[in-house]
């Protein structure tokens, strides 16, 4: 290695200068650098060439001696995608409040509102090229959940297109480093039975290896177990039961109904918007019952027995279907809905059983 003095002069890329002072006929003086390749994202190529100069040069003392050209070529890495997919329920979420979204199992009731977040990064040094996002609308047992028009929308602008319950946004380059957010909606449908639907999203780059789908999320609309029966009973004494009872002509009998909302289900939902209704007996003899105007109430009480407060329940008789019915906005787990109204029995001339 030469001695002397090293001089780097020049930003930002550098010129370096060795001042190795005299050579003497038939000696050689080397001199060596190092450099770092930087992180690329495509195809590089770096050209070098050295060049001297000495005072006594016939040429003139500034005149440069070029070296010959050395050549170094750089290929980027491969990026590396990752997707992660949450999911939250928007109802009593106020508008531009802060929503928290999870990737734990999620319980939502028929007309619920769900956003499903998506993330895709770039955890590498080189552009992922053309991304496309894609995610399917959950189907369970030929049910789906119901895709909100327009939701599909990304932080970069880019909407999802949403076509045959599939969802596919086209990102475009997602640069080294870089992070991409998508979101949309869908509704709760319906549902006859406890269904549960799963969900994953899928991105690709044709410069990326496979990547792995995002995390699985659930989301679960369980069915209220109601139980409902029938009681009656003669006088106001005595107790309800389900056993046949014995009346005479303009004795009072009293039907109650009690809609239980089953405590021991397991996946325990809301019971909403409650129709009871039930018709005054007829006897085959063609013998009716008599309703006993203003006698029909109806009330939501606790496991203990007390009237929940504040609960709308409404209570209608209609004379010309002779049907009872009674309207209940919501039952709790546990609750029971008490539905109660009298009948007087008519005069007969032949033994006669109400059903």
């Amino acid at each position: 290695p030469a001695e002397g003095t090293i001089v780097v002069t020049g930003e930002p890329v550098p010129t370096i200068e060795w001042h190795v002072g005299d050579i003497e006929p038939g000696q050689s003086r080397s001199v060596t650098f190092r450099v770092k390749v930087p992180s690329i994202t495509h195809q590089s190529t770096w050209t070098n060439q050295g060049s001297t100069t000495y005072t006594n040069n016939p040429e003139g003392p500034d005149t440069p001696i070029p070296s010959n050209e050395v050549v170094i070529e750089g290929q980027p890495g491969e990026p590396k995608l990752e997707i992660h997919k949450s999911q939250a329920v928007l109802d009593g979420v106020p508008e531009g409040e802060p929503i928290d979204y999870t990737r734990e199992p999620l319980v939502a009731e028929a007309n619920s509102t769900l956003i499903y977040q998506l993330q895709v990064s770039n955890d590498s040094d080189t552009d992922a090229l053309d991304v496309v996002v894609t995610d399917k609308i959950p189907v369970t047992e030929g049910v789906s959940l119901v895709y909100v028009a327009d939701s599909a929308m990304s932080d970069n602008g880019v909407a999802g297109v949403e076509q045959g319950g599939t969802i596919t946004w086209s990102l475009g380059t997602l640069p080294a480093h870089g992070t991409r957010v998508m979101a949309f909606k869908v509704q709760v449908p319906t549902v006859t039975q406890d269904t549960a639907w799963t969900n994953v999203a899928t991105v690709t780059s044709p410069n990326t290896p496979d990547t792995p789908p995002s995390e699985e999320v659930k989301v679960e609309s369980p069915v209220p177990q109601l139980l409902i029966e029938k009681l009656h009973r003669v006088g106001a004494e005595s107790e309800f039961t389900k056993d046949l009872l014995h009346v005479e002509r303009d004795g009072v009998v009293t039907y109650q109904l009690v809609v239980t909302h089953d405590p021991a289900d397991p996946k325990p939902a809301d019971a909403k918007g409650l129709h009871v209704t039930d018709v005054v007996p007829t006897a085959p003899s063609g013998a009716p019952y008599g309703y006993v105007s203003d006698s029909l109430w109806g009330a939501v009480v606790d496991g203990a027995g007390a009237t929940v407060e504040g609960r709308a329940v409404s209570v209608a008789y209609d004379g010309e279907s002779r049907t009872v019915s009674c309207d209940a906005d919501l039952l709790l787990p546990g609750e029971k809905l008490i539905i109660s109204f009298d009948v007087r029995v008519p005069a007969v001339r032949e033994y006669t059983r109400w059903t």
